[in-house]
């Protein structure tokens, strides 16, 4: 496949193109609380009494004091990102997204404080960094749907709809979304890659749930469209990060030079 259509070249895109002036208010005034919240999360989690015991053995696994720790010492790049992770979750009163009922800040702000730390990023960068992908619905040319913009989500029951395999990240986020909206879906297959899933699609064989990145180049060729459930948005969020003392190879450095970063 050439490299500039592929997911991978539309998912580097898509993270070095993002900034924060690209968010609307209401996006950028969320991720500013999400950030407070989390940072007041990781203060308050010195209290809990296994931490001193976190930091001893990220100290024995590395004496570099490259990055910040929120309240404490400086630490490793990868440390940092580890330390301030379990800090913001430690005492378990992170923020909660209920849809898929799971955590976002403990994943997404402390990876995006270290690597903006490392890279010398600005502030509205580290608020850009954790931000955003969607999963669309999507369905062939010839679909009742395709000239819709949305449907509402009890349709969804009587569709054949194609999954990833049991396992997958994307199966996971797109179960507990559904599943934590009340939403009544049927698997009619399980496929092990997105390429085969939007195949299958293009076939006939079903509908699906993909990145909207992924699907980028079939959606404006016509050959998928996509729509949303009404009231629900499915999303999840892509950081690259990578250990700081180890050298990365051409592949990797090709790709933080695509998606805007620094080469190492």
């Amino acid at each position: 496949m050439d490299r500039e259509n592929g997911v991978g070249h539309a998912l580097a895109t898509f993270i070095s193109q993002t900034r924060a002036r690209d968010l609307d208010k209401a996006a950028r005034r969320h991720a500013h609380w999400l950030l407070i919240d989390a940072v007041g999360c990781a203060l308050a989690g010195y209290s809990a009494a296994e931490v001193p015991l976190v930091e001893r053995a990220l100290r024995r696994l590395s004496p570099e004091t490259s990055t910040s720790v929120l309240g404490g010492a400086r630490t490793s790049l990868l440390g940092a990102a580890f330390l301030n992770a379990y800090l913001t979750t430690a005492i378990t009163a992170c923020d909660v997204h209920i849809p898929t009922l799971c955590h976002v800040t403990p994943e997404v702000v402390p990876a995006a404080l270290a690597v903006g730390e490392h890279v010398r990023s600005s502030g509205e960068e580290c608020l850009a960094a954790g931000l955003l992908d969607e999963l669309v619905l999507v369905v062939p040319p010839g679909h009742a749907w395709a000239r819709r913009r949305e449907i509402a989500p009890e349709q969804l029951a009587g569709q054949p709809l194609l999954m990833r395999e049991a396992g997958s990240a994307t199966r996971s986020v797109t179960e507990r979304a559904l599943q934590r909206a009340g939403v009544r879906f049927r698997v009619a297959m399980e496929l092990d890659h997105t390429e085969a899933i939007k195949r299958g699609v293009m076939a006939g064989l079903g509908i699906a749930f993909v990145s909207r990145q992924a699907v980028r180049g079939e959606v404006a060729g016509g050959r998928l469209r996509a729509l949303r459930l009404r009231g629900l948005r499915i999303e999840r969020h892509f950081h690259v990060i990578h250990h700081d003392a180890r050298r990365l190879g051409a592949s990797a450095r090709a790709f933080i030079a695509l998606r805007g970063g620094d080469e190492p």
